[in-house]
């Protein structure tokens, strides 16, 4: 399963309404010499959202043309799911035409039928309840571990999200080409005594 990963800035660009085919920033999210894949063969886009002063991740799955939104406040308990679901709907359907805009500004040859997508709400991906202030380290979770049905791994309760932070954290840090300077606590971890010499 291949996926292209947009940046969550896409979502404020179609909330403002803006012509997304002629923003630069926009195509290069989805062509250049910077991207080390073809978005075009890949099987799901997937895009972090927040709204509502929450993060969800939306998955588009290509071959069966379907629309996953994963929440992980869906089932709290705050509100009816199907108020959530019905906020959903609206933001995927206007992320689906902005992404179908895109398809048809940047690709030659790509065109997938992005007519009579359904959206889905995968239900059991969190279990207890989900703090608001703790959502993008779930969404960021769900869309790495996200296999079309169902997730790889889940996040324990208690633990778990102190857990998700910290591989968070060493994934950002260890980034190949990362320019950043390394906190002295990391580099003692990453790097053997030996090492630290050439670094």
């Amino acid at each position: 399963m291949l996926e292209a990963f947009l940046e969550p800035d896409f979502v404020n660009h179609v909330s403002r309404e803006d012509d997304i085919s002629k923003l630069r920033y926009i195509k290069d999210m989805f062509v250049g010499p910077h991207i080390i894949y073809e978005v075009n063969k890949c099987t799901e886009i997937v895009l972090p959202v927040k709204f509502d002063f929450k993060w969800s991740t939306y998955i588009w799955d290509f071959p069966r043309a379907k629309k996953f939104v994963l929440d992980p406040t869906m089932h709290n308990g705050d509100e009816s799911d199907k108020d959530i679901q019905q906020r959903h709907r609206k933001v995927a359907h206007e992320l689906h035409k902005s992404i179908e805009i895109c398809i048809k500004s940047f690709f030659i040859g790509w065109e997938p039928d992005m007519r009579r997508w359904n959206t889905y709400f995968p239900k059991g991906l969190v279990t207890g309840i989900c703090k608001r202030e703790d959502t993008g380290i779930y969404a960021t979770h769900l869309a790495r571990n996200w296999m079309g049905t169902k997730l790889k791994r889940e996040i324990n309760p208690g633990d778990g999200i102190m857990h998700a932070r910290m591989n968070l954290l060493v994934d950002l840090l260890g980034t190949e080409n990362n320019i950043g300077h390394l906190p002295k606590r990391y580099k003692d971890c990453l790097f053997p005594k030996r090492d630290k010499k050439n670094n």
